[in-house]
């Protein structure tokens, strides 16, 4: 799937390193956590209505799907020794659960087939995202 994604400018992916991933759902599926021991320390906070929904559910040009929902981003602490330290604890956060399939790519069905580098939505992707039920913002 990368290839076919990525066929027009494959990524270069150098100095992998095989490590443990511990990724938790709190059981109100509010708190994600995320723990890459020794390297990556991460934990959000999603706020959901009284119908358990997503509040801040958008529409969003990824390459892995049409839409994500932002959270709270309590902890986000990256320190690997071998490429620096950073805290950014507090910034933007966001959350992506996703549906992706190669048909999807040669379909068409993602926002970001349709998109023209202006900052703005095309007439394309607003009648994607009118007919996800959200409003082009």
């Amino acid at each position: 799937m990368l290839a076919f994604m990525f066929g027009w400018n494959p990524p270069h992916i150098v100095g992998t390193k095989v490590v443990s991933i511990d990724f938790k759902v709190s059981r109100d599926k509010n708190t994600y956590t995320l723990t890459i021991p020794d390297i990556l320390e991460e934990k959000g906070v999603m706020k959901r209505d009284s119908a358990g929904k997503p509040l801040h559910r958008v529409p969003a040009m990824d390459l892995w799907g049409n839409q994500i929902t932002y959270v709270d981003n309590v902890v986000f602490k990256y320190h690997d020794k071998g490429v620096g330290e950073w805290d950014l604890s507090g910034h933007q956060a966001n959350v992506k659960e996703f549906h992706t399939t190669k048909q999807m790519y040669a379909n068409k069905k993602l926002l970001v087939q349709h998109g023209d580098m202006t900052g703005t939505w095309t007439a394309e992707q607003k009648q994607m995202i009118e007919d996800m039920g959200m409003k082009p913002e």
